[in-house]
């Protein structure tokens, strides 16, 4: 009998033995999902997408850098040495008619005795240079005589009616130049006005504000 309730209880023990067992292997799976220390990572963050390699620079970034300041500062050279060589606007010309009447100016003070000669010869060809350049005339390569001989050919010539004061002032420079005749004082006052009487009469109206001059 003892045999046999021993038979029956058999299965039984089997039955617990394995489910022990299996608590068991449970427990240690769980125990070393837990293991202290450790985080339990989720699978899905432990997974990454494959890429390919990163680009890298063929240069370094300082090298880089350096050209670059390089580069600005050849830039910046170049614009100096640009603006320094760039041409300064030049001023307008003076006109003939106030040249003239400013040589006249700086020549006054050759008018003493002791420079008679040298005044009315500067006088003389401050007068031929005016000519020249106001009425497009040749006259600062001719002599006195050629200088009227050509203008009596010329019926309309704006000169014409100056023909008289203009003799006058340059025979008396010719006289000074070429005979050393020497005037006095009065004569060179004489000779200064004639030829700035006749600047101002032939110089163009000056236009201003509330119409011409």
């Amino acid at each position: 009998m003892k045999r046999l309730a021993m038979l029956r209880l058999l299965p039984l023990s089997l039955v617990a033995a394995s489910t022990v067992l299996a608590a068991n292997t449970a427990e240690d799976t769980l125990t070393l999902q837990k293991t202290p220390g450790q985080q339990t990572t989720n699978q899905t963050d432990a997974l990454h997408d494959i890429h390919g390699p990163l680009p890298t620079s063929e240069y370094p970034p300082y090298l880089v850098e350096a050209a670059i300041a390089l580069l600005v500062l050849l830039l910046l050279a170049l614009l100096f040495f640009f603006l320094k060589r760039r041409k300064k606007p030049q001023a307008p010309p003076i006109p003939p008619w106030d040249m003239a009447l400013m040589e006249l100016d700086q020549a006054r003070q050759l008018m003493h005795s002791g420079q008679s000669l040298l005044y009315m010869d500067q006088a003389g060809q401050i007068l031929r240079r005016y000519i020249e350049l106001r009425f497009t005339i040749r006259s600062t390569r001719q002599t006195t005589r050629e200088f009227f001989a050509r203008l009596n050919d010329s019926v309309h010539s704006p000169l014409i009616e100056y023909q008289m004061e203009l003799r006058a002032c340059l025979e008396q420079a010719d006289m000074a130049k070429f005979a050393h005749l020497l005037a006095d004082e009065g004569h060179m006052q004489q000779m200064e006005e004639a030829v700035r009487a006749f600047i101002t009469r032939t110089r163009p109206e000056l236009e201003t504000p509330g119409g011409r001059s």
